[in-house]
């Protein structure tokens, strides 16, 4: 089996590799025009796992991969378009699914080199860019390192 990052053509959309509150927020983001609004975040962990003092920084392959290919498929705006709010109605407009068709992935991404040894509370990765988007792959990123 090959270990390496899914990528291209092939590669399966993992663009709800998220939870709701996530496409939530990205939605309150464009439907106040904040969605362009400069944001920075940083990953990072607590606690090194097993009582250790350190961990190795991993998965930076898989998380490059993801942010160079996030693209919303249509099974994936399908998906979004059912759900429905607390009154039954669409939970997020066409208008915004549009928007997630066209998105492309602009932020700057600085990132420790895999294979480097990590301390508690250290930034791993640091994400700069539009708001909305820092605020969609933050779930999806957290889950790869």
């Amino acid at each position: 089996m090959n270990s390496a990052p899914l990528s291209g053509l092939y590669a399966p959309s993992l663009s709800l590799l998220t939870d709701l509150y996530q496409v939530t927020m990205a939605y309150g983001y464009w439907q106040q025009g904040l969605q362009d609004r400069e944001a920075v975040f940083h990953l990072y962990f607590r606690r090194a796992p097993f009582q250790g003092g350190y961990a190795v920084a991993a998965g930076l392959a898989y998380a490059v991969d993801y942010l160079q290919n996030l693209r919303f498929s249509e099974d994936d705006l399908a998906y979004l378009s059912n759900l429905k709010n607390s009154k039954g109605a669409a939970m997020f407009p066409s208008e915004f699914l549009q928007y997630l068709r066209e998105l492309k992935f602009t932020c700057d991404v600085d990132a420790i080199a895999e294979g480097t040894v990590v301390f508690g509370n250290e930034p791993l990765i640091r994400v700069k860019g539009p708001l909305l988007q820092a605020q969609l792959v933050e779930t999806a990123l957290l889950t790869l390192v």
